[in-house]
């Protein structure tokens, strides 16, 4: 368990695979790798769609099948500093997948966090995928 357990009363355990996830009434059965059951009242999944599907998939069979047909991609964050000044006033833009279907947007770091700036007076952050 993380040291937010005790603030707030929650159980995170990262590291360990979630083998099974079981809505009971009232609450969720949550399983992972080590085979115990942990009963909880709300759970939030930060699984791949595709990962929670066969998770659940004993259990809640239509759901699971719709959450298998949703398209998993991988997203890299790349973050560019450079010494000119970005004449920007905006949080970003996404680019349209006819420009370059590998990027699929741009964070403007240095307008949105300016208190980040450092030596650099532009920083982007461009989302890869």
């Amino acid at each position: 368990s993380s040291g937010i357990n005790a603030e707030y009363g929650v159980d995170i355990f990262p590291g360990s695979p979630v083998v099974d996830l079981t809505v009971r009434d009232p609450g969720v059965s949550v399983t992972v790798d080590e085979g115990v059951p942990r009963y909880c009242d709300h759970v939030v999944s930060a699984l791949p769609a595709h990962v929670l599907a066969k998770c659940i998939k004993s259990h809640e069979p239509a759901l699971s099948e719709s959450l298998s047909e949703i398209e998993f991609v991988d997203v890299a964050l790349v973050t560019l500093e450079y010494d000119t000044i970005l004449d920007v006033k905006a949080f970003g833009c996404l680019l349209p997948s006819y420009e370059n279907p590998q990027v699929l947007g741009v964070i403007f770091d240095s307008v949105i966090f300016p208190h980040h700036n450092g030596t650099s007076p532009t920083r982007l952050t461009v989302m890869v995928g």
